[in-house]
C-alpha cells in the first residue's frame, strides 16, 4: 500500500504555478483535500471547462495573476512570503506551438523558472518540485530505447530544448547555492505524456478525439505510428505528492526523477485513437493523416525507465494504457451528458484510480 500522509501537509504553505491549468488544477484539487494553505499564479487564461473552473476551485486558494518572466512582478509577489512547497508547473506547454513561435517558447520557459528559482537563494528550506518532460533526453530515435535520469539531456526542437536547458538550470542551482550541510530539496520531474478529464488544449490527441466525437470536428492525426509513454493526470499529481512528503522527510531524495508507464504499456497513436473508438463504442474509422508532418517533425519512439522512482517511493504505475484512457473518456461522457455531475463524479473516479493504484491518504 503506498500512502500520503495528510498530516504531513495540513497546513503547509504551498503555491503552484500554473494552478489554473490542466494539471495545475487537479494538483489544487489534492492539495486543497489534504488541508494546504494553498497559492497560485498563473496568468489568467484558463479555459471555463478545466476543472478550475469547474469544481470553483479559485474560491478556494489564493490565486495571484502574474508574468512569471516578468521579474518585478515576480519579486513583488514572493516579497515577505514563506512557502513549505513549490510546484513549477507554469510553462508554454504544447511542442507545435514552439515551432510556430520559438523565441516565445524559449524565453517564457527559461526566464519564468529563473524567476522563480531566484526564491531559493534566500528560502533555502522550501522543497521544489520542477515539473518538466520527458522530452528533455536527446532522443535519436531509436525503438525500444526507454531514457533513464543518467542519460544525456539535449532537446532538439523549441519547446524540448527549453524544458531541458530548465532541467539544467535547476540541477545547476543545487551546484551554485547549496553544499552537503545545506541541502536543496528538489526534484526535476520529468514526466510522459498526460491525459485525464478536463484538458482543452489544442493539438493533443484526446482533445482532438473528445472534439470529434462529441461536438462533430473533424480529426487530422500527425505520426499515427508514433509510440509515447502514457499516464494519466491521477499518477501525476500522486508522484508529485509523494516526492514533496519524502523531501520534506529526507532532502537526500533530491534529484532527477521519471514518471511513465510501465515496459509495454506505451502505445502509438493509431492504438490511442482506435482503442477510443472502442470505448465510445463507435465503428472503427479510417485515418485521416495530417499532410504537413515535414514542417512539424516528431520523434517515432520516446520511452521512460521508471525504476528509480518505483524503488524510492513504491507507486508502480500498475494502470494500464487502456484503464487510462478510459479513465479519460468516462470523464468527458459525463461532462457532455451530464455536466451537473461532474464534480462528483471526478471525486468518485480519483476513488476508483487510488484503489487499482493500491494508494491510500494516511489522515494521522
Amino acid at each position: 500500500m503506498v500512502t500520503l500522509n495528510k498530516k504531513i501537509f495540513k497546513n503547509k504553505k504551498v503555491l503552484i504555478t500554473g494552478n489554473s491549468g490542466f494539471i495545475g488544477s487537479w494538483l489544487s484539487l489534492y492539495l486543497l483535500n489534504l488541508q494546504c494553505k494553498v497559492y497560485g499564479i498563473s496568468s489568467g487564461r484558463f479555459n471555463k471547462n478545466n476543472i478550475f473552473n469547474l469544481l470553483n476551485l479559485k474560491r478556494k486558494i489564493k490565486n495571484y495573476n502574474i508574468n512569471l518572466t516578468n521579474e518585478k512582478q515576480v519579486k513583488k509577489f514572493f516579497k515577505g512570503k514563506k512557502f513549505d512547497i513549490i510546484f513549477h508547473l507554469a510553462a508554454e506547454p504544447l511542442v507545435y506551438d514552439g515551432f510556430i513561435n520559438p523565441k516565445k517558447m524559449i524565453l517564457n520557459n527559461i526566464n519564468s523558472t529563473l524567476n522563480v528559482l531566484d526564491y531559493f537563494r534566500e528560502n533555502q528550506k522550501t522543497v521544489l518540485i520542477n515539473f518538466t518532460t520527458d522530452k528533455v533526453y536527446k532522443n535519436e530515435d531509436k525503438k525500444n530505447i526507454r531514457f533513464k535520469e543518467s542519460d544525456k539531456l539535449g532537446g532538439l526542437d523549441p519547446y524540448s530544448f527549453s524544458k531541458s536547458a530548465v532541467d539544467l538550470m535547476t540541477t545547476m542551482w543545487k551546484s551554485t547555492y547549496f553544499n552537503k550541510k545545506n541541502i536543496f530539496k528538489y526534484c526535476n520531474l520529468r514526466s510522459g505524456n498526460i491525459i485525464g478529464g478536463g484538458d482543452w488544449n489544442d493539438k493533443r490527441i484526446m482533445v482532438d478525439i473528445v472534439k470529434h466525437h462529441f461536438l462533430k470536428r473533424k480529426i487530422y492525426i500527425r505520426q499515427p505510428n508514433s509510440y509515447r509513454p502514457w499516464i494519466h493526470v491521477v499518477e501525476a499529481c500522486l508522484s508529485m505528492l509523494l516526492i514533496a512528503q519524502g523531501l520534506i522527510k529526507n532532502p537526500y531524495l533530491s534529484g532527477d526523477y521519471n514518471i511513465g508507464p510501465n515496459t509495454g504499456q506505451e502505445k502509438n497513436i493509431k492504438w490511442i485513437f482506435q482503442n477510443s473508438l472502442k470505448i465510445l463504442k463507435v465503428k472503427s474509422k479510417k485515418i485521416n493523416i495530417k499532410k504537413n508532418i515535414k514542417k512539424f517533425p516528431e520523434k517515432s519512439f520516446l520511452g521512460l525507465n521508471n525504476k528509480k522512482f518505483i524503488k524510492k517511493f513504491n507507486l508502480n504505475f500498475n494502470l494500464s494504457t487502456f484503464d487510462r484512457l478510459k479513465f479519460t473518456l468516462d470523464w468527458y461522457y459525463v461532462f457532455f451528458k451530464n455536466k451537473k455531475e461532474i464534480e462528483n463524479f471526478t471525486y468518485n473516479q480519483i476513488k476508483l484510480i487510488h484503489k487499482k493504484l493500491n494508494f491510500k491518504v494516511k489522515k494521522h
